[in-house]
């Protein structure tokens, strides 16, 4: 005769499985949905983020401590079933959250990579639960968030980007992620001694991907991000405005193509770019205007615009350079750190006006 009640929350954990794992994840985007992804400087976003992790540590050194026979109170026994469904929830949520928010300062092209990588996680999330008993898998998983959440924190709190800031964040997630596994060595010894050499494993792996991905430029720069940029006929600063003038483009042109300039000799095209980045945070950015040469089939540096930023406004902080009499051909504006990390790109195509362009003013 069938059983319609689970003899224990083990069996209940059993039965339910196949719904839990979704649920778990769709729960954890909703919830960031919700709370999350306004701005990444915002006290809400990184409490959220860094609550998620408290609680996958902590979860992490319970489940191990009841593994290990350490702990094998009443309470434990009976949260231990749950204790892998709570650590896939928190990681489901950390992974959308940093998928948002990566995308929104990446630039596809170039990044597309390291979207792909949070993405193919954040998918992969729901198959995980049963790989989440493991302890190597859940050290690195917990290494991988880790790093994920201080690529951006660490810069909030320092003011600071560049190669150095990502080097010492790399040193902090390292530290934090051993100082992690030597409290858990402690209540898990057997498994410490089966799981340590792939837990190690697992680390190294995750550090040298991040480190590539970085300095191929392969990672969005967060915290920063291109709000808004345009190729315009003229700009003009008016107060706390922008008055710009520029050609009627489809959809389809501004969003997967590429827009087209009609330039009269004589005159400038002109590159807007609306940096985000967090309070108080100050850097120079780089206009690096390049044109596509088809004899040598290179892209080619024209000029080279520097001007410095301070980060706090909602909307970024706007600035826009030019190019007289741009030849035509392919060209591309990189919206750049002073260390090469590439925030935006503005490409376009330069034509020869036969006449007047027909453009329209816009405020920005």
């Amino acid at each position: 005769m069938p059983r319609f009640v689970p003899r224990d929350t083990t069996e209940l954990i059993r039965w339910y499985e196949r719904y839990v794992s979704p649920l778990a994840l769709v729960g954890g985007f909703v919830l960031d949905s919700i709370v999350l992804l306004k701005r990444v400087d915002l006290w809400t976003t990184n409490a959220l983020l860094g609550g998620y992790l408290i609680i996958v540590a902590i979860a992490f050194l319970l489940f191990n401590a009841i593994e290990g026979g350490r702990l094998r109170r009443e309470w434990a026994l009976t949260i231990a079933p749950f204790l892998p469904v709570l650590i896939q929830f928190c990681f489901g949520g950390l992974f959308s959250g940093f998928l948002a928010l990566y995308v929104r300062s990446a630039t596809f092209a170039l990044s597309w990579i390291f979207i792909a990588i949070v993405a193919a996680l954040l998918l992969g999330n729901e198959r995980f639960i049963r790989w989440y008993r493991r302890f190597s898998f859940q050290v690195t998983m917990l290494y991988v968030a880790l790093v994920a959440f201080l690529l951006f924190f660490v810069p909030i709190i320092t003011l600071s980007v560049g190669p150095m800031t990502f080097i010492g964040t790399m040193a902090l997630a390292l530290l934090c992620i051993a100082l992690l596994q030597m409290i858990a060595r402690t209540y898990a010894v057997h498994v410490m001694r089966v799981e340590w050499g792939r837990a190690v494993q697992g680390v190294l792996t995750t550090t040298l991907l991040f480190t590539a991905l970085y300095f191929t430029n392969a990672m969005p720069p967060l915290p920063l991000s291109l709000k808004a940029s345009g190729i315009y006929h003229s700009i003009q600063r008016s107060g706390d405005q922008y008055r710009v003038n520029s050609e009627p483009s489809t959809w389809q042109q501004r969003y997967f193509g590429t827009e087209v300039f009609h330039h009269v000799p004589g005159t400038a095209a002109y590159v807007y770019a609306s940096v985000f980045a967090p309070s108080d945070l100050l850097l120079d950015v780089v206009h690096e205007w390049q044109y596509y040469s088809t004899t040598t089939q290179r892209w080619e540096t024209k000029s080279v615009v520097k001007f410095p930023i301070r980060g706090g406004r909602d909307g970024g902080y706007r600035g826009y350079s030019f190019k007289v009499n741009p030849e035509p051909g392919a060209w591309r504006v990189n919206v750049t750190t002073d260390y090469h990390q590439t925030i935006g790109r503005i490409s376009f195509i330069v034509e020869r006006a036969s006449g007047t362009p027909v453009v329209t003013e816009s405020i920005l």
